[in-house]
């Protein structure tokens, strides 16, 4: 029986100035996700968890929470961006549109630069805008990211799958 190693994700030397990644999974956002994420925050604005409020502003209905979008979107990135590496700084977080439930959110990020630390050897910083979509297209959140990301070979994660044990 062959083992196949599964996608380990980017590394510092995997990202090019100008790539563009359609990250491949979507997320349907529900309405648990929405007031869990409100009520578990403590954002007391009704607008994300009471219909009744809602139906009065110009939405007329729930908006999902923006730090929910923001995370969601994020995470939906990570698999193609950050999983070998950390975030250090989110800049220019833009809403441009409403995200409601019952809406699929993608994301898509273009890498901006890429150059090595200078004061952490097997590592170096990438800088990436991504931007989250609903399955039609519209664009509900945009946002820059520098992540930390390490060289293939200075990796901590690389063999860290344990053995079974044999009894």
């Amino acid at each position: 029986m062959a083992i196949k190693e599964s996608w380990p994700g980017r590394y510092l030397g995997d990202f090019a100035e100008g790539d563009v990644y359609k990250h491949p999974i979507g997320r349907t956002v529900i309405e648990t996700d929405n007031v869990w994420f409100t009520c578990a925050t403590m954002n007391t604005n009704q607008i994300h968890f009471n219909r009744h409020y809602a139906a009065k502003t110009s939405f007329g209905k729930p908006l999902v929470n923006s730090c929910f979008t923001l995370a969601l979107v994020n995470g939906l990135s990570v698999e193609g961006t950050s999983r070998n590496g950390l975030v250090l700084e989110w800049r220019n977080v833009r809403m441009p549109n409403p995200l409601f439930v019952g809406e699929t959110v993608y994301a898509e990020s273009e890498v901006l630069e890429v150059r090595p630390s200078k004061s952490k050897p097997g590592q170096g910083i990438v800088r990436v805008a991504t931007r989250g979509l609903t399955a039609e297209g519209k664009i509900i959140m945009e946002f820059e990211r520098s992540i930390m990301v390490y060289t293939k070979e200075a990796a901590p994660g690389n063999m860290i799958f344990p053995v079974a044990a044999r009894e």
